[in-house]
C-alpha cells in the first residue's frame, strides 16, 4: 500500500532509485502516511525515542557505509533529533531526516504539534528541502526536482532534511502504483575528465544540442570543431566564436519547431535570454538532458544527468569526441534567418551601431529591449559581450559597464535604454570616466518593452504606472560629467553619431542619445518578428 498523496509517492519512489533502503521510524500521527508507504519495501527499524533514534541511525550508517533515513512526526520530535544529528555532521556521516508536518498555512496558528520546521537545523548547517501537496504538473516537476536535489546532496557526506507537509486526510492509502519518476544522476569526474558513461552515452543520439548560457570569453578549444559536430546554440552573451547565435529569430519564423527538438540536450553556463527557446524545451519532452555544473539548474524541467566539470575543460573534451556529423545540424542551419528593419527606430539604431563596432571592443548591454534587440544583430566574433543577466534588473547596468571600462584598455561600447540610464546615471558621477567609453542611449520616454508584451492591455489608467512615462533628456547629465554629447533624431544624424562613437581617438567619453517615437517604435518591434526571411548560411 502507498499514500494517496502524490508528493509522498514521488519521495518513496526516488528513495528507491537513489538506493536508500534503511529507515529508522519514530512513531507519531503526522508521519503515518509515510510509514504506510514504506513498511513493505524498505528495511524499517522502530525506535520510539527520537534522541536515541538519531544515534541509532548514526551507528547503522557507520557500520554499513549506507545512508540511513529517519522518519519522525511534527513538532518537538525534530528538536529531539538534534544531538545525534550534530554528531553525524561532525563525523561527516550522511543521515536523511524525513520530518512530517502540517501544511504551511497552519504554522503559528495554535494548531496542535506545530513548530517552524523549515531550516530548523540551520545551526548544524543542515539544509531543509520543504515539500508540498501536488495538484498540477508544475508542482510535480518542482517537487521531483527538490527531492532529487536533496538526495544528491547526501553524496557529499552531508546530512539533509526533507520536510513533508501533508494536508488532511493523511491516512488514506491505495494499492501500489507502477511509475518511474525522473531520476537525476550525478556523475563524479576524475581529474576533470568527462565520465566514461557519458562518453559512451553521447554516441547513442543523432539529434544533439549543445546550449551555452551566459559566460565570459575564455576559449581554450576550437569552437569551430564543436560547431561541426553538434548543434551549438550560443547567443552573444555566451561569447562563443562559432555557433548558431540567432536561434531566437529561427524559432520565431515558423509555427512548428518540432524538427528542431533534440534527443540529447547538453546545457551549461549561465542565463538564457530567449523566451522562445525556453518555451520550446519546456513544452516538449527531452529524452536526455545533461547539465554541466556544480548544482542543479533545471531551467527546462528535464535534467536527467549532472556533471561538475569546468565549462571550458568540458567543451574542449567535447570537441575531441569522435562522432559523425548529423543531418540535424543541417536542419538547424537551413533555418537560419536574417531580420531586416529599415525604418528608423531602436532596432535600426542598434543594428547600425553593432555593424560598425571595431573588432576587439567590449559591448555592454542594458536589460529589457537593449539586450533583446542586440542579440538579434550580427557581431564581429572578436567582440566580448557583457550584460547583467543574473537578475535582469534595470539597476546597475551603467555602473557595471563604467567599472569594467575603468580596468579596460579596449573601447567599451554601451547600449542602454532610457529608464535604465536615468535610474543609474550616478554611474557617471565619479572621476573614472575614461576616453574609452561610448554610450548609445535609446530614449523613447518610457519603458517600451512593456508595450510589446503579448496579452497586456494598456488602454486603461494603469498604462502611466506600467510604462513610466517621462520627458527627460541626458544632455545636461552628459555636459555636467564632461562627456561629448550627440543627439540623434533620424538616419542621417545616426550615421554621423556612429562615426564618432566608433572613433578610437576621441579625447572625451561620448554619449549619444537616440530619440525614437514610442508608439511607432513599439509597432516596429512587433513587426520585426513578423518579417523574418529564411536564408541559407
Amino acid at each position: 500500500m502507498i499514500s494517496t498523496h502524490r508528493h509522498i509517492q514521488e519521495l518513496v519512489a526516488l528513495l528507491k532509485l537513489h538506493n536508500i533502503r534503511k529507515i529508522v521510524i519514530c512513531p507519531g500521527s503526522r508521519n503515518i502516511a509515510f510509514i504506510k508507504s514504506v513498511v513493505e519495501d524498505f528495511q524499517c527499524y522502530s525506535i520510539t525515542d527520537e534522541r536515541s533514534a538519531a544515534f541509532f541511525a548514526l551507528g547503522m550508517a557507520l557500520q554499513s557505509g549506507e545512508t540511513v533515513a529517519i522518519s519522525c512526526t511534527s513538532g518537538s520530535a525534530l528538536l529531539n533529533l538534534q544531538a545525534g544529528l550534530a554528531e553525524a555532521v561532525e563525523q561527516k556521516v550522511p543521515l536523511l531526516i524525513l520530518s512530517s508536518d502540517r501544511p504551511r498555512e497552519w504554522i503559528g496558528q495554535n494548531e496542535d504539534q506545530t513548530i517552524e520546521q523549515v531550516d530548523i537545523y540551520k545551526s548544524l548547517k543542515i539544509k531543509t528541502y520543504n515539500l508540498f501537496d501536488i495538484y498540477n504538473p508544475s508542482q510535480l516537476w518542482h517537487c521531483n526536482r527538490l527531492i532529487n536535489e536533496a538526495l544528491l546532496e547526501l553524496d557529499e557526506a552531508k546530512c539533509v532534511h526533507i520536510n513533508i507537509p501533508t494536508s488532511e486526510p493523511i491516512f488514506t492509502t491505495q494499492d501500489d502504483i507502477d511509475f518511474t519518476p525522473r531520476h537525476i544522476t550525478k556523475h563524479h569526474s576524475q581529474s576533470f575528465s568527462l565520465p566514461q558513461e557519458l562518453l559512451d552515452d553521447i554516441k547513442k543520439y543523432e539529434k544533439i544540442i549543445l546550449l551555452l548560457g551566459q559566460r565570459q570569453k575564455d576559449e581554450i578549444y576550437n569552437s569551430e570543431i564543436l560547431n561541426n559536430k553538434f548543434v551549438v546554440l550560443a547567443d552573444h552573451i555566451s561569447n562563443l566564436s562559432h555557433s548558431i547565435w540567432n536561434y531566437e529569430q529561427i524559432l520565431s519564423c515558423q509555427n512548428d519547431n518540432s524538427e528542431l527538438l533534440p534527443q540529447l540536450l547538453i546545457s551549461t553556463g549561465g542565463h538564457i535570454t530567449s523566451k522562445r527557446l525556453k518555451k520550446l524545451l519546456r513544452d516538449n519532452k527531452i529524452i536526455k538532458h545533461w547539465y554541466i555544473g556544480d548544482e542543479i539548474k533545471d531551467l527546462f524541467c528535464s535534467i536527467t544527468d549532472i556533471c561538475d566539470i569546468p565549462i571550458d575543460i568540458f567543451l574542449d573534451q567535447l570537441s575531441q569526441i569522435d562522432i559523425q556529423k548529423s543531418s540535424f545540424i543541417d536542419t538547424w542551419k537551413s533555418k537560419s534567418i536574417v531580420a531586416e528593419c529599415d525604418e528608423y527606430g531602436s532596432i535600426y539604431a542598434i543594428r547600425e551601431f553593432t555593424k560598425h563596432i571595431p573588432p576587439q571592443s567590449i559591448l555592454h548591454l542594458g536589460n529589457s529591449n537593449s539586450v533583446r534587440i542586440a542579440l538579434n544583430c550580427p557581431l564581429d566574433k572578436s567582440i566580448k559581450v557583457l550584460c547583467n543577466r543574473g537578475l535582469s534588473g534595470i539597476e546597475g547596468s551603467l555602473s557595471t559597464a563604467i567599472g569594467y571600462a575603468c580596468e579596460s584598455k579596449a573601447l567599451n561600447m554601451i547600449i542602454i535604454g532610457d529608464l535604465s540610464f536615468f535610474y543609474d546615471n550616478n554611474a557617471l558621477w565619479n572621476k573614472y570616466q575614461g576616453t574609452n567609453i561610448r554610450i548609445m542611449l535609446i530614449n523613447n520616454n518610457r519603458g517600451e518593452i512593456f508595450q510589446t508584451l503579448a496579452g497586456l492591455d494598456l488602454s486603461d489608467s494603469s498604462a502611466d504606472y506600467i510604462l513610466a512615462h517621462h520627458r527627460q533628456s541626458a544632455k545636461d547629465i552628459a555636459n555636467s560629467h564632461n562627456y561629448d554629447y550627440l543627439a540623434v533624431y533620424d538616419k542621417k544624424s545616426l550615421e554621423k553619431a556612429i562615426d564618432k562613437l566608433c572613433n578610437k581617438d576621441s579625447l572625451r567619453p561620448i554619449l549619444t542619445e537616440v530619440f525614437v517615437d514610442a508608439d511607432t517604435d513599439s509597432q516596429l518591434i512587433k513587426d520585426f518578428y513578423k518579417n523574418l526571411k529564411i536564408y541559407e548560411q
